[in-house]
């Protein structure tokens, strides 16, 4: 990888070498690749969604010019997280993942770790997760927060 980018909140991009060949790719949010004229045709978006209705989250894939993936990234629920402990979740970017269902483990990821649903917390983007936490650690509504 050359010249690697992040690009806060949207994704990063960089130069892969591949022998004597290169590419320029993006991964991220669905708008990083709108930014650089690589909007994500139908067959992504589907499976962007797709991807996003099992609980991880989903980053579109593009290089050479054009959207070509989705990839899906999930957080693992420690087996060694107790129940019963008033918890926050990690602010998250995508609204959804901490609510659906996850098909190979039932429950919503909130309800399964014993968090009130209403206390979920998303759609915060990375450089806001900090005051995120400031407030509710400020409120007395943080005990720990895991990422």
């Amino acid at each position: 990888m050359e010249d690697f980018a992040n690009l806060e909140d949207l994704g990063v991009q960089g130069i892969v070498t591949d022998g004597e060949v290169t590419h320029a790719v993006l991964v991220g949010r669905p708008q990083l690749l709108q930014d650089w004229s690589q909007p994500l045709p139908d067959e992504l978006e589907e499976a962007l969604a797709a991807a996003q209705a099992t609980g991880g989250t989903a980053v579109a894939v593009g290089w050479d010019g054009k959207a070509r993936g989705v990839v899906v990234f999930a957080d693992a629920i420690k087996s060694t997280l107790r129940r019963g402990r008033r918890t926050v979740p990690r602010p998250r970017a995508d609204p959804d993942a901490a609510h659906r269902r996850q098909p190979h483990r039932g429950p919503d990821v909130a309800t399964e770790v014993g968090i009130d649903p209403d206390a979920v917390i998303s759609e915060v983007l990375p450089a806001d997760k900090v005051d995120v936490v400031k407030r509710l650690r400020d409120k007395g509504n943080l005990f720990w927060a895991f990422a």
